[in-house]
């Protein structure tokens, strides 16, 4: 009898180690090709090809971060050692029963909370630190949502004009620059959709436009 119950126990030991395992590797979504799918939130995304996809483990608010490949990084701060800030995309989701203007001014414009809010402003930045510069309608997927525009002023190294070019001559000015950022949110059902993009000002035309081409790709599942 004892060992019978020792059997069953080990057995039930390694079951509870199988599934541990399993929730461990589950993914918060999936890539074929170039195409970017999330099936707990019902939509895929088709990512250009110098930019790389991170999925995340479930559970989570972040449902995958993708960044530029191939960026641009000034001269200057190559120069100065200044770190580049990576052209990146974040996608967050979850399930809300409140609307989208209820949303918008909890999480926007800062009057009210909401479950997550603490969690979304930690992950995105712009939200959190950058300055509301601009708003405007889009939709994707004939979904209607919002896209607001960011910007964060900060001081960097550049190289002074005036000075001579070279290893010895070469010297530094301060000067103020400017993080640039793009929110999207938007809500389909009970799903809520926060897309943030952030870049520095010197590229940020040139990869927003790549930002643009991806949203234009976005599929609703369902």
């Amino acid at each position: 009898m004892r060992k019978a119950v020792l059997i069953i126990s080990i057995v039930f030991f390694f079951l509870l180690l199988i599934k541990s395992a399993s929730a461990k590797q589950e993914k918060t979504g999936r890539t074929e090709k170039d195409t970017l799918i999330d099936a707990k939130y019902g939509y895929e995304l088709r990512v250009l090809s110098n930019w790389k996809i991170q999925l995340e483990k479930e559970p989570s608010l972040v449902r995958s971060t993708i960044t530029k490949k191939n960026y641009q990084a000034n001269k200057a701060s190559t120069m100065f050692g200044e770190e580049r800030l990576i052209p990146t995309i974040i996608i967050c989701a979850d399930t809300t029963s409140l609307s989208l203007p209820e949303i918008e001014n909890s999480l926007i414009q800062e009057k009210g909370t909401f479950r997550n809010k603490d969690e979304y402003l930690m992950k995105l930045d712009a939200i959190a630190s950058y300055e509301l510069i601009k708003t405007k309608d889009i939709a994707l997927d004939s979904i209607k949502g919002k896209i607001y525009g960011y910007k964060k002023s900060y001081l960097r190294q550049v190289i002074d004009p005036s000075a001579r070019y070279g290893p010895e001559g070469t010297t530094a000015v301060t000067k103020e620059d400017y993080f640039l950022g793009e929110v999207v949110v938007l809500k389909k059902g009970i799903n809520l959709y926060l897309i943030q993009f952030t870049d520095e000002s010197e590229y940020f035309s040139t990869d927003e436009e790549e930002f643009s081409k991806m949203l234009q790709t976005w599929k609703f599942l369902k």
